[in-house]
């Protein structure tokens, strides 16, 4: 018939990837994989997914396995990429990367080490074929770091210096290295503070609470090393701080803030609890030598002898400690006032400031003085509340009898 048409499908191969989004297409790589290995193309019958029979696949579903934080199945990703291509250098390196986070040290280490002995064969096919090659600064510092958790430390830094040759701009590596050195050397209280200090500077609370810890289990009971518990406790107090631990940061102030209680009130040692209302007043005797006054309640705070408020045993060491007890005050006010304790935190800045003005560091006196009136406004807020809330509840009581 003349105005008959017929209709002609016309079927296009069939891309093995398009299950996938179009920017992760790799059908130029798995053409190049089955060159390679010399891969039949697969049967149209076969039903096991792409994903799985493609180590390039696995690979990618690995990576995002990791992304995700899904370390264990990344690890069985990259193992069966593995199975199918032993010398798949980027999977090895990803599944050291799992390992070292997963806290399987030697694990990691085989995998780099291997990963770095193909490294040295690997041409440009078989680097396009994984997606570019993987530096190998960046194999070096994931084995650096796995042996220094392990604690070969000689073998580390090795390690780390070679990937720095390789990368002499990378300043994370060198903070590495430093790092490194420093845990070589014989451990003593200086180091490590200095240690807990640089953590601190480069934003590791965990790492420089663990150097402070440290610190404060060495044995020693003389005035130079309590010097150096007081100072201690308050960074590690700092450390809770930064990572909200206001408890923490608590406590640690009233180890501190005991110390320093049991040299000047050694008779209230066992029972004085470094309440923030006496503490106050004991920085103020401290500071001006005045007379003892009385507390809220109406007693006298006891065993505050004017012979009694020496910190230390020559004026470098009573300057120290006094910029301890500041420190301790500060941030135990600024851990209480998270907790809502707004009137102990306002007591706290209030020996903190009062302390600071006596060495002479009048911008952070007006600041913790600052602080100190942000707490008393914040307490009369919260009495307030409190008032409002029991008219409603003496109101409601009315409307129910």
């Amino acid at each position: 018939k003349k105005n008959e048409t017929a209709k002609v499908e016309v079927e296009f191969t069939k891309l093995e990837t398009d299950h996938l989004p179009a920017r992760e297409s790799r059908e130029k790589e798995i053409r190049h994989f089955k060159r390679q290995n010399n891969l039949k193309p697969v049967n149209s019958d076969d039903t096991n997914d792409v994903s799985e029979r493609e180590p390039i696949f696995l690979k990618d579903k690995g990576d995002g396995f990791y992304r995700t934080g899904n370390l264990n199945a990344a690890v069985n990703a990259y193992s069966t990429a593995l199975d199918m291509d032993s010398g798949f250098i980027r999977c090895l390196a990803n599944r050291a990367a799992c390992f070292l986070q997963l806290g399987q040290f030697q694990e990691c280490i085989d995998d780099c080490t291997k990963a770095l002995e193909l490294h040295k064969d690997q041409d440009d096919d078989a680097a396009a074929r994984e997606g570019g090659a993987v530096p190998r600064q960046r194999l070096l510092a994931r084995r650096g770091r796995a042996l220094a958790q392990l604690g070969r430390l000689g073998e580390a830094l090795a390690d780390y210096e070679t990937a720095k040759r390789l990368d002499p701009e990378n300043h994370a590596l060198a903070k590495d290295i430093e790092e490194l050195v420093s845990c070589m050397k014989p451990m003593d209280v200086s180091s490590l503070r200095s240690r807990g200090d640089a953590r601190f500077k480069e934003k590791d609370y965990e790492g420089a609470k663990e150097a402070y810890t440290l610190l404060l289990q060495m044995q020693g009971e003389d005035a130079g090393m309590q010097t150096e518990r007081l100072a201690a406790y308050a960074n590690r107090a700092a450390c809770h701080l930064c990572c909200s631990d206001f408890g923490l940061a608590v406590d640690d102030a009233d180890r501190g803030l005991a110390l320093i209680l049991q040299r000047a009130l050694p008779q209230l040692e066992s029972s004085y609890d470094a309440n923030p209302k006496h503490i106050c007043e004991f920085v103020d005797q401290l500071v001006n030598g005045s007379k003892v006054g009385e507390d809220v309640t109406g007693g006298v705070t006891q065993g505050m002898e004017p012979d009694s408020l020496c910190l230390g045993e020559d004026a470098e060491q009573e300057a120290a400690r006094r910029a301890s007890l500041a420190r301790l005050l500060a941030r135990r006010g600024t851990a209480l006032g998270h907790l809502k304790k707004y009137l102990d935190a306002a007591n706290d800045y209030k020996g903190a400031a009062t302390l600071q003005r006596a060495a002479g560091n009048e911008g952070v006196a007006q600041q913790l003085e600052a602080d100190l009136e942000i707490m008393n406004n914040l307490h009369l807020n919260y009495l307030k509340e409190q008032a409002a809330a029991a008219i409603l509840e003496e109101d409601d009581d009315e409307v129910l009898d």
